[in-house]
């Protein structure tokens, strides 16, 4: 029945939450099952007769915690174990302690037993900010780890020592020997066990008979016992009495790895090896073969199990080889009161009980059998009589219809004498369920122990709003907030933890037997002292105490781990079964992944990713690292390194971390700072006075004042002052005398600085280099300009700068520049006055002020300014370079001035600013020099020769002579690249301004460069013809050639002697160097036969020679061109293959009749009075070797003359024979002109006829056309725009 009272503050009251459920007697309390074999306590009797037994003997399965009391003084409690009928003898017993501690004080005091659960009493946050902090916590020996590295459990050595002082005796030697592996850390003792979870293995004596196999030890002799035989035994069971009856395994958390560890450790492994899987190896292999043969054997069934049990859920095959889930009809198997096969169980449970044999006599009369009770009338059932056995924890029934007696005895009681007739024996020693060893050497060992929860950091402080000391957020405390209340406070809730950890632990009193041998799975107490006393000498608790001894935990010998939670939940092992049951992998990929995943749950922390693995969690605050003023060490070989709350360690003096980190170490204080207390975040700046010069310094030194030192180098030194300052006592510095004055070291006042005439010296040596430099910059940007162009233009010689030339628009005075580097010899050297024409433009001009009117073409080129000119004259827009100087020079000399102090400063400004103006040099030199670079002439050289690189990548040296002839195609490439810098110029230009440059750098010849050709004719040319008519003339021949041979004009090849020489080697191409000795020649007066020319005019395969003509027949007025129409003459004669010479001009070859009538007139005319013995050359020695060969052949000057005579007579003749023919042909072409088209005839074609006068029709339309020609061919100067109607397509064939 439930009794409806009200809670008293003298018992215990159950809460859910926040609900309030009432105290023992309520709706939902339950009496505990077995609770009256509970040890009767003297309070008990005091109780009031009407109301129930307190909480020591009820439990409410709901409730979430308990409270008893209503004082100021709080006392908590957490237990993880659920408050249920199994389990319920753990929270019966802690109430029944709690109560026989507090029951005299319940005024002030407030108890709370909180069933908090594994997770909390493992996980929870507690003693930090708002957390709660128990005084007393039960948990898992696998979870005190974690609250060891969390710096939660309080250390228990200094009140063990006070135990054993008190007592005589050690507490701890009352412990078993592993208790010292689970529950101490770090050399301390951290908790205290209080109950043991052990693993027993249970069998059916019935059923192995019946198979004929021996039991297993200690009942029978088997002569082997190891994993294998047992999954042979349980195999053999199912095939027998059916598929899963082998083997029923408790339906438990983790089960599968408790097991599957206990297969490892008889096989010699452990879970870690050196911080690693230690599973690596062929004997795991082998467990996991034997669980899948017991799996897919159908050896086993799971019973009851929860989900996280998976891997024993599976059944056997399927027809097509796959896996089958276990059905429902074999899961019912595991309801059956009895089965066949074997079982592990966590401790003693209640053993079914066995009629004995008629041998056994009934043991009611018996000494060595203590009568409990009896039952007679209706109720003396057999069911009825064996539940009052276990509720009075007897072990045998005498059994007779209408009464029954319970009696507890021994084994050796059933001797041979035979029972009554009417009276049955019925006992667990009868039952057919025994207790086998575990297979192998090894079982497993759990246990739960009492810690007491440290609260935080040490010397945190008490929370007054939440009654228990807290730690700031941080984790650290401010130790100026603590007073002796608080401290007194958490002094006090440490001592009632202690007197609650002595209470349950204590073997006088019940609670830890109770505990441990009351639930449902009987365990032994861990107490050395209780097991060697009833009831444990007793038969039935033999198996307990037997396993005890070989029991071990599942990751002995490693140290026990932090990371043991997660993996119970993460569960490396059960993945590592169900892929080696699933069939999908072999044995050894499924131990590889498993341990991969364990070596990844127990790796160490990765100090390169700190940040973010998530295993460098300070388990003290929850962050990543070690907190600001901590190191994280290194550990020794094979020890964890893992990021526990007391891994980090506190910086030293001396020393500091200003940040979270992993660091190793911390960072020693720099010179002029310092830190005394361990722990700095940052360190100290030496106080005024004091210097500190060391690194890692744990104080400062004093610095002496009296005798003039004072902190030096930001405080890392004591020392006195150095020149040019003095020592201010008051400031403990030094301080700089004042302008021009100086002082010797170790001034102690101001009175020592004085004026120094070294100062004075050093300054003037400023200014002079101040002045010096500006003047050097002043001529690097005025002095020298770079030329772009220089051209007549309008009657007037112009320098055209490819930068402004700075010259003033109105200068003082007449202006003085040279020209130098122009490759023009009326130039180069000479100095002209010139007159502002633009910012970049200046016209030459004589000494009476009158523009020059020359022709000398350049388009490079240096314009010097020379002194004065270039101070006086040049300058920034109105004002002279002079100004600028002065205005440069003369601030910074004042700025040295102002700010120096002494002589040492003066000296390092020399220095500095000597290095400021080398500095500037240099720019100022690299600009200087880019200006040169980026000339518009420039800038084309670059590009062509670019162009000539991808044409011909590695230009060679060939023979000089007939092999560097030059195709048409490359020297119209030439012009056509450059022909708006070449204009109307000749190849005096061409050569000094673009072959020049273009073959510097390789030192060959043009043709060289472009890729050499064998000699077709041989070009015989005046130099100051305009390069235009040139290059036209060479192509109105190659026309006609192409057109006679079916080739292209473009590859007409012709030997072209500012082409083809080799202008860096001159002397060898004139013959006055022997080509192949290399010295002068002195064989023969006649050297121009051994030049170049003649090699190339008489070579076999030259057909003729082709002489560029204009109309002033200039080419025979030169002594080179005599010397080839000499050779030509002579080879016109000796070769029937030669073409002679051929007379080329724009319009065409006079021989060809290509030409007009009037163009070939007027050569006539001009020759007709020409003497080649006139003939005029650069050097007159060259003219004198050339006059001396034509001399010395047969008929000298004048066979010379007539041959040249000769050939513009056949000129004209072809010309008068084109002309006649062109003639009759126009003439029969007007003839035949229709009527109606007579008015449409072209204006063009008549006009020569009208304004022909005395000179021919012909005459005046060829002239027309030549001089449209000429108009076409001009292209447009530099900075000119070309007129959009005239065609400046040099391309185009005019015929």
């Amino acid at each position: 029945c439930t009794l409806a009272l009200a809670p008293a503050r003298d018992d215990w009251v159950a809460w859910r939450d926040d609900e309030e459920l009432g105290p023992p007697g309520s709706h939902g309390w339950a009496e505990l099952p077995g609770s009256q074999q509970f040890r009767r306590m003297d309070w008990e009797d005091e109780q009031e007769v009407d109301r129930p037994r307190n909480g020591y003997r009820f439990h409410h399965p709901r409730a979430t915690h308990y409270k008893l009391g209503d004082g100021p003084q709080k006392i908590e409690v957490w237990q993880p174990v659920p408050d249920s009928a199994s389990d319920g003898a753990v929270g019966a017993n802690f109430r029944g302690a709690l109560y026989s501690l507090y029951r005299w004080n319940l005024s002030n005091v407030t108890v709370l037993l909180v069933n908090a659960g594994w997770g909390d009493a493992g996980n929870a946050t507690i003693c930090r900010g708002d957390a709660p902090c128990p005084n007393v916590i039960l948990l898992h020996d696998t979870q005190l780890p974690l609250r060891v590295a969390s710096k939660n459990a309080l250390r228990l050595d200094e009140r063990l020592d006070g135990y054993l002082k008190e007592n005589m005796r050690r507490l701890q030697d009352d412990f078993p020997n592993l208790a010292h592996y689970q529950y101490n850390h770090n050399w301390s003792w951290r908790a205290m066990p209080l109950l043991t979870d052990l693993r027993l293995l249970r069998f059916n004596k019935t059923a192995l008979e019946a198979l004929g196999e021996p039991l297993p030890p200690p009942h029978g002799d088997r002569p082997s016992w190891t994993w294998d035989d047992f999954a042979s035994l349980v195999c053999n069971i199912s095939r027998t009495y059916g598929a899963g009856t082998g083997l029923n395994v408790m339906p438990q958390w983790n089960e599968d790895f408790k097991l599957s560890m206990l297969m490892a450790q008889n096989r010699g492994l452990y879970l870690l090896k050196k911080g690693k899987c230690g599973l690596r190896d062929p004997g795991f292999e082998k467990v996991l073969a034997l669980w899948k043969r017991m799996v897919h054997g159908q050896c086993m069934r799971p019973g009851p199990w929860v989900p996280e049990s998976l891997s024993f859920e599976m059944g056997g095959s399927s027809p097509d080889g796959t896996l089958r889930a276990t059905s429902a009809e074999e899961k019912n198997l595991s309801a059956h009161e009895t089965w066949p096969g074997f079982a592990f169980v966590s401790g003693i449970e209640d053993s079914p009980v066995g009629r004995c044999g008629a041998d056994v006599l009934p043991a009611g009369s018996r000494a060595d059998c203590d009568w409990l009770d009896s039952l007679n009338g209706s109720s003396a059932t057999l069911p009825e009589c064996e539940r009052l056995m276990r509720e009075m924890d007897g072990d045998t029934v005498n059994f007779r219809s209408g009464k029954c007696e319970v009696l507890r005895c021994s084994k050796r009681s059933f001797a041979s004498e035979r029972a009554s007739e009417d009276w049955e024996v019925h006992s667990i020693y009868c039952s057919e369920i025994l207790y086998a060893d575990m297979p192998g050497n090894y079982t497993f060992l759990g246990g739960w122990g009492v810690m007491i929860p440290r609260s935080g950091e040490d010397g945190a402080c008490w929370s007054a709003d939440s009654g228990i000391v807290r730690a700031t957020a941080t984790g650290t405390a401010d130790s100026r907030e603590c007073d002796d209340e608080e401290r007194m406070r958490e002094e006090l809730r440490i001592d009632e933890g202690w007197r609650i950890m002595l209470e349950l632990t204590d073997g006088a009193k019940p609670w830890i037997l109770q505990m441990n041998t009351r639930r449902s799975a009987k365990s032994l107490p861990p107490l050395v002292s209780l097991i060697e006393k009833p009831p444990f000498l007793e038969e039935r608790w033999q198996p307990l105490i037997r396993e005890a001894r070989r029991a071990i935990p599942s990751q002995y010998p490693a140290n026990p781990l932090v990371e043991h939670d997660r993996i119970w939940e993460e569960k490396p092992l059960r993945h590592m079964l169900l892929q080696a049951l699933s069939g999908n992998s072999t044995e050894r990929e499924a131990v590889e992944d498993g341990c991969e995943a364990l070596d990844e749950i127990v790796r160490d922390c990765n100090r390169s990713a700190w940040e973010t693995d998530v295993h460098c969690v300070n388990l003290l605050d929850g962050l990543q690292g070690c907190r600001a003023g901590e190191y994280f060490p290194h550990f020794p070989p094979g020890e964890r390194q893992i990021l526990r709350a007391d891994a980090c360690s506190p910086c030293m003096p001396g020393t500091y971390r200003p940040e979270r980190s992993v660091n190793s170490s911390c960072i020693k204080c720099g010179p002029g700072r310092y830190s005394s207390q361990q722990g700095a975040t940052e360190c100290t700046k030496c106080p005024a006075g004091e210097a500190q010069g060391l690194q890692g310094a744990t104080s400062c030194e004093i610095c002496k004042v009296e005798d003039g030192e004072a902190p030096m180098a930001g405080g890392t030194k004591c020392g006195s002052c150095a020149a040019n300052y003095w020592l201010d006592r008051q400031n403990y510095s030094c301080k700089q005398c004042p302008s021009g004055m100086s002082s010797p070291a170790k001034s102690t006042s101001e009175d020592f600085c004085q004026q120094s005439t070294e100062y004075q010296a050093a300054g003037a040596a400023l200014v002079i280099l101040s002045f010096f430099m500006a003047f050097i910059i002043h001529r690097m940007l005025f002095s020298c300009v770079p030329i772009s162009d220089v051209h007549i233009e309008s009657n007037a010689l112009v320098v055209v700068t490819s930068v402004p030339h700075r010259l003033l628009k109105r200068p003082w005075g007449p202006v003085l520049v040279t020209l130098r580097r122009t490759g023009h010899p009326l130039l180069d050297g000479f100095s002209f006055r010139v007159a502002y024409k633009s910012k970049c433009s200046l016209h030459l001009i004589d000494e009476t002020g009158e523009k020059l009117n020359m022709r000398a073409d350049a388009s490079m080129g240096e314009l010097h300014i020379p002194l004065p000119y270039s101070c006086t004259a040049a300058g920034d827009k109105f004002w002279p370079s002079w100004v600028s100087l002065t205005i440069v020079a003369i601030p910074w000399t004042l700025a040295c001035g102002l700010t120096t102090r002494g002589v040492e400063q003066m000296r390092w400004w020399l220095i500095g600013a000597t290095c400021v103006w080398v500095v500037v040099f240099a720019a100022l030199w690299y600009q200087h020099r880019a200006r040169f670079r980026a000339t518009p002439m420039a800038c084309r050289l670059r590009g062509f020769r670019w162009k000539l690189e991808q044409a011909n990548p590695e230009p060679r040296s060939c023979e000089r002579g007939p092999s560097r002839a030059v195709s048409m195609g490359q020297v119209h490439d030439l012009f056509e690249f450059f022909q708006d810098f070449i204009l109307d110029r000749n190849m005096y230009y061409v050569s000094s301004n673009i072959l020049t440059p273009i073959t510097k750098h390789d030192e060959l010849s043009y043709a060289e460069l472009v890729g050499p050709r064998p000699v077709e004719w041989f070009v015989s040319h005046y130099w100051g013809q305009e390069f235009k008519d040139f290059v036209l003339s060479l192509r109105r021949h190659s026309e006609h050639e192409a057109l006679a041979t079916g080739r292209s004009w473009k590859d007409i090849a012709f030997w072209i002697c500012s082409l083809s020489n080799n202008q860096w080697k001159l002397d060898a191409e004139l013959g006055k160097m022997d080509p192949e000795m290399g010295v002068e020649s002195s064989e023969s007066k006649c050297d121009p036969e051994r030049s170049s020319f003649y090699l190339s005019l008489t070579s076999k395969g030259c057909k003729g020679t082709c002489m560029i003509m204009d109309q002033e027949a200039l080419p025979l007025k030169r002594s080179w061109c005599l010397f080839e129409v000499f050779h030509t003459c002579l080879l016109t004669g000796q070769r029937d293959d030669f073409a002679g010479l051929l007379l080329c001009t724009p319009t065409g070859v006079l021989q060809h009749g290509g030409t007009g009538v009037d163009t070939a007139v007027t050569i006539a005319q001009r020759l007709s009075s020409l003497r080649l013995e006139d003939a005029t050359a650069s050097r007159n020695e060259d003219k004198r070797k050339i006059d001396d060969c034509v001399r010395c052949r047969r008929g000298g000057f004048a066979e010379m003359n007539r041959f040249v005579r000769g050939c513009i007579k056949d000129a004209l003749h072809r010309v008068h024979e084109s002309f006649e023919n062109d003639f009759g042909n126009l003439v029969c072409a007007l003839e035949h002109v229709p009527e109606s088209e007579e008015s449409e005839t072209s204006q063009e074609a008549v006009t020569p006829f009208l304004v022909a006068g005395s000179a021919s029709a012909s005459l005046v339309a060829e002239q027309t056309r030549v001089e449209r020609r000429g108009a076409a061919m001009a292209p447009p100067r530099p900075g000119e725009q070309p007129d959009p109607g005239v065609s400046h397509d040099f391309t185009s064939t005019n015929v």
